[in-house]
């Protein structure tokens, strides 16, 4: 006769909001204001998608980092006179402090 399995598992689906929780971010995205009050947004660097991730990946200079970062809004950005290197320290920035409070997060078994 078998055992019954009494361990207790982790919920997938809780997995995602106790990081977004963690990271103070909503729906994965980053919003920030630029030159003129304006507000832009980018992924958060723990909830890229693969096509994201993919693009990260391959880009190799600060121009395409920053087109892959705010997709539609990159010209916008670029036109109002951002500065790419400030995105870029940002995005380094919250890439640091997201993985210093995910190793904080701790899960339910249920």
């Amino acid at each position: 006769m078998s055992k019954k399995n009494n361990r207790k598992r982790y919920r997938l689906e809780e997995v995602r909001p106790a990081y977004e929780e963690a990271v103070g971010t909503e729906g994965g995205t980053v919003e920030f204001e630029g030159k003129n009050e304006k507000i832009y947004t980018f992924p958060h660097p723990l909830f890229m998608n693969d096509e994201q991730q993919e693009a990260m990946d391959d880009a190799s200079s600060k121009y395409e980092i920053c087109e892959v970062l705010l997709g539609d809004q990159y010209e916008e950005f670029v036109a109002d006179g951002n500065s790419l290197d400030d995105l870029g320290m940002l995005f380094g920035v919250i890439s640091r402090e997201s993985q210093e409070k995910a190793q904080k997060v701790r899960l339910t078994r249920h």
